[in-house]
C-alpha cells in the first residue's frame, strides 16, 4: 500500500468513517494502483505536426463534462477548466496537463466536509483522469485549434514559425528571430 492510501485509511479510521467508506477507499485505491500503474501515458499524438507555434486563438474551457455526476461539478469544474486551458495552450504536454488535473481535482475534493464525500469525489476525479490518459482525441483537437504547423525547415522563434537557414556568413539569432 502506498503512503497516500495508508494516510487516507488511517485518517478515515481516526475520524470514525463507516466500514463501507473505508472498504470503498481500499478497493478504489487498490484498483487505482493496479490500473493506474499499468496504464500507458498517452503518446503525444502522431497526428500533430512536430513543430507548432501558437496561432493566437484564446484557450477554450467547457466546464464539467456530461459524464461526470452533476453533484460533483461544483467541486471539480475549476480543475476541468484548468485542464481545458492546459490542453488549449500550444505545445503543452498532454501528460503534464492530465497529471495537473488530478492534483487540482484531489485538492478540491480534499476541501469537502465529510470524509465519505472526499473519497467519492476523488474516485470520480480518478475515473475522469483515467479516461483522459487513454484518449488523445480531445488533446489533439485542442492543439489543432490553437497551433499552426511550421513548414519543414522552420523553427518556432518568438512564438512564430521562422526559417532558420541563413545565407553564407550569416548566423540565425534566436533573440531577433532573423539572420544576422
Amino acid at each position: 500500500m502506498n503512503d497516500y492510501l495508508f494516510d487516507q485509511l488511517t485518517r478515515g479510521l481516526a475520524t470514525g468513517a463507516s466500514r463501507r467508506s473505508l472498504l470503498k477507499l481500499m478497493l478504489t485505491g487498490a484498483a487505482g494502483l493496479a490500473v493506474g500503474g499499468a496504464l500507458p501515458t498517452a503518446t503525444e499524438a502522431a497526428t500533430l505536426c512536430p513543430v507548432r507555434a501558437p496561432n493566437g486563438h484564446p484557450p477554450v474551457t467547457n466546464g464539467c463534462p456530461p459524464d461526470v455526476p452533476v453533484q460533483w461539478c461544483p467541486t471539480l469544474t475549476p480543475a476541468f477548466n484548468k485542464h481545458d486551458i492546459c490542453y488549449s495552450t500550444c505545445n503543452s504536454s498532454k501528460s503534464t496537463c492530465d497529471n495537473q488535473f488530478l492534483q487540482n481535482a484531489y485538492a478540491a475534493c480534499s476541501k469537502l466536509s465529510s470524509i465519505t464525500s472526499v473519497y467519492a469525489c476523488k474516485s470520480v476525479a480518478y475515473n475522469a483522469y483515467t479516461e483522459m490518459r487513454l484518449n488523445n482525441t480531445v488533446y489533439v483537437a485542442a492543439q489543432q485549434l490553437v497551433c499552426v504547423c511550421c513548414s519543414a525547415g522552420q523553427v518556432v522563434c518568438g512564438g512564430r514559425c521562422v526559417t532558420n537557414t541563413c545565407a553564407s556568413g550569416q548566423v540565425f539569432s534566436s533573440t531577433t528571430c532573423a539572420c544576422q
